[in-house]
């Protein structure tokens, strides 16, 4: 049972409502996750503006969902993992890209240092070695792109302790 209660998009009102009609335009609807977050206008109106923020930056689509599912599965969050599987697979990562970023592995070597990058950076709490910043570097990962890491586990941290304090129910398919 979820400890946070749902906030209905139809009966939301101010700026809560603004936000949900956003994600049902950006997503097709209004994931159980989201509704949870809007039971407190300010994390739902940062969370939105911090996504907002990070689908400008220079890491592709397919990579921030990798970065996504990574840190769901180090911070143990179900739901997290399930909706970013999703959203991966939906934005063309394959299963078996999924299966591997959940460990911080992939075989393209730009991609495999940004996931070793966050992998660390989740493990150390951002105290990150001296190697795998130059590995990272020699991979053509850029300062700008160090801190969008940073920031992308940062959210993905946030939202996986939010759905794991309220046992958000799960509304996209389990992952096992």
């Amino acid at each position: 049972m979820t400890r946070v209660n749902l906030v209905d998009p139809k009966t939301a009102t101010d700026t809560r409502r603004e936000v949900l009609d956003q994600v049902a335009a950006a997503f097709g609807r209004v994931p159980n996750g989201v509704k949870g977050l809007a039971a407190s206008e300010p994390a739902l109106t940062a969370w939105w503006a911090f996504e907002g923020a990070l689908s400008q930056g220079t890491l592709s689509r397919q990579l921030r969902e990798q970065i996504a599912v990574l840190t769901a599965e180090f911070n143990n969050c179900g739901y997290c993992l399930a909706a970013h599987t999703a959203a991966g697979k939906a934005v063309g990562v394959s299963a078996e890209d999924i299966a591997s970023a959940r460990k911080g592995i992939t075989t393209d070597p730009f991609a495999a240092a940004v996931l070793e990058f966050a992998k660390e950076a989740l493990d150390t709490r951002g105290q990150l070695g001296d190697a795998t910043i130059a590995a990272a570097r020699q991979a053509g990962v850029t300062e700008e792109q160090f801190l969008e890491i940073l920031a992308l586990v940062s959210i993905n941290t946030f939202t996986n302790y939010a759905h794991r304090f309220a046992h958000t129910e799960l509304d996209f398919p389990a992952v096992s």
